[in-house]
């Protein structure tokens, strides 16, 4: 009886998308969305894609996501059979294309199907299937990584400098315990919040310096960090009303980010103690 059973128990797993795929042999990846094309490619061991004439670090999470979705994809219910069909299901102008090993792997991405569902074809095979997932990558405008990396490991951080107007703030660490220059112990809790906004600082656009008129700008903020022996530098300027400027010692381009929050980095000594 269990062994007529086994396979309604024990369902046969769908097959995988792309059995072969390795994704750390992933080279390069292509997102094609009805004529809009986005080239990224791995150089060195980053990830980098071009617009207009500079070459930007392109976001490695959004990318790993990607290829790690397709190469573990699983084909779900079978719709149809027939390649004269392929528009009724939205499939042709949006696809991935992944190369590896010189070796392609596309899939065809159609329109939605019902909750979390989406229409998909592979490319070479006349089956269109239901999956889930990959719609989200054809609603994302940028794949730039926007990350400015001020701080690559907060635990190696054992200096902070902070400058604006008139305020200079010092913040050095001593064993666990931050301490400001006249050796009063700062509040963990404000300092590591203040951290924190460092890491995760992350711009709404990315420019070259040829684009702006940096002779004109203001410096108003200035962040000096140290990670081990390593130093770091920020300098904040304003653009207009809405947004900011960054430019860090540790990238040749220059950071947008929006200027509600730059309040956060505005900090006296007095807002690591009372």
């Amino acid at each position: 009886m269990i062994k007529n059973n086994l396979p309604r128990l024990l369902p046969k797993q769908p097959p995988a998308v792309f059995p072969q795929l390795k994704k750390e042999a992933v080279l390069r990846m292509v997102i094609t969305d009805d004529g809009k094309i986005i080239n990224l490619y791995k150089k060195n061991g980053d990830w980098f894609l071009k617009k207009e004439a500079d070459e930007f670090k392109a976001d490695e999470e959004m990318i790993n996501q990607i290829i790690n979705g397709l190469a573990s994809f699983r084909k779900g219910e079978i719709v149809s059979n027939n390649k004269n069909r392929y528009k009724d299901f939205g499939i042709g102008g949006k696809k991935i294309s992944l190369t590896a090993e010189s070796k392609n792997y596309v899939l065809f991405v159609g329109e939605t199907a019902g909750e979390n569902l989406i229409y998909l074809r592979v490319d070479g095979q006349n089956e269109v299937f239901l999956g889930e997932g990959f719609v989200d990558i054809f609603n994302q405008q940028d794949f730039r990584d926007l990350n400015v990396n001020l701080i690559n490991n907060e635990n190696n951080l054992n200096q902070i400098e902070i400058n604006f107007g008139n305020n200079k703030t010092n913040l050095t660490k001593k064993g666990n315990h931050w301490y400001l220059s006249n050796n009063l112990e700062a509040k963990k809790d404000r300092v590591d919040f203040f951290i924190n906004d460092l890491k995760t600082l992350k711009g709404n656009d990315v420019l070259s310096e040829p684009q702006i008129q940096r002779p004109s700008l203001i410096k108003t903020v200035f962040i000096r960090v140290k990670e081990g022996s390593t130093e770091k530098t920020a300098d904040f300027f304003p653009k207009d009303e809405e947004n900011y400027y960054i430019k860090t010692s540790s990238s040749s381009f220059i950071f947008q980010i929006p200027a509600v929050s730059v309040a956060s980095f505005k900090k006296e000594a007095k807002d690591f103690t009372d």
